[in-house]
């Protein structure tokens, strides 16, 4: 409901601030879905098919580069 709300007042009003928020939202939802427990044997198989058993810092960033992507796209429109 929190990302309707300022998706809203960013269409109305177009403030970097609603922008921001909406971000750091969907950062939090990542954090949430990579820490949940029913997430955890999916990331352990990614982890083994990626052989990233060290660097597992390596799938956070390539999920979020997509996102980061849409969000700074979304920005200029």
């Amino acid at each position: 409901m929190a990302i309707i709300w300022l998706g809203r007042r960013l269409k109305k009003y177009g403030s970097r601030l609603y922008f921001f928020m909406i971000f750091i939202i969907g950062v939090q939802i990542h954090w949430l879905l990579v820490r949940s427990p029913f997430s955890q044997p999916i990331w352990s198989n990614i982890i083994d098919f990626t052989n990233t058993s060290n660097h597992t810092f390596v799938l956070s960033s390539i999920v979020l580069f997509p996102y980061l992507f849409v969000i700074i796209l979304g920005r200029h429109f």
